[in-house]
């Protein structure tokens, strides 16, 4: 029928991700005990200085961390604590850690095979490959005993 099928190995053309992303998923904590002792306009200011809109304001709640999973991990917001000197301990008003086991990982396809296709068979790829790892190692080990 004249139709030819590859993989990415063999030719670019074949590829059917456009882009792959992955990032790792932040924990952010902000300490309530030093929040409370922040002025309202000191409030509005740090949640003003994240460029990607991470942190909400609520009159009656003070600070809330709306949209973690917008941190880009730029500092800003530890930065700006630094302006609030006169507030004790305000070093230890937010903490922004990065999680050891959960993460974000997005894929936009070419439009042949859907995202979730596509990783589908790249895990399926990755088993078959570690599986034939797993079965030379066995037959090392057996000409070694």
């Amino acid at each position: 029928d004249g139709v030819q099928k590859g993989i990415g190995k063999e030719h670019a053309k074949w590829i059917p991700v456009a882009v792959a992303t992955f990032q790792i998923d932040p924990i952010i904590e902000l300490n309530e005990d030093i929040m409370e002792r922040l002025d309202e306009k000191q409030k509005q200011e740090f949640v003003n200085c994240c460029p990607r809109k991470v942190f909400a304001y609520h009159e009656e709640r003070g600070i809330t961390v709306a949209q973690p999973r917008n941190c880009v991990y730029c500092r800003e917001c530890t930065l700006k604590t630094e302006d609030f000197n006169k507030v004790e301990d305000v070093e230890d008003l937010i903490a922004i850690e990065p999680s050891k086991d959960t993460f974000i990982f997005s894929i936009e396809s070419t439009g042949c095979i859907e995202p979730k296709n596509i990783v589908l068979t790249a895990l399926a790829v990755l088993k078959k490959k570690l599986d034939a790892i797993r079965s030379g190692v066995a037959t090392i080990e057996q000409q070694y005993r």
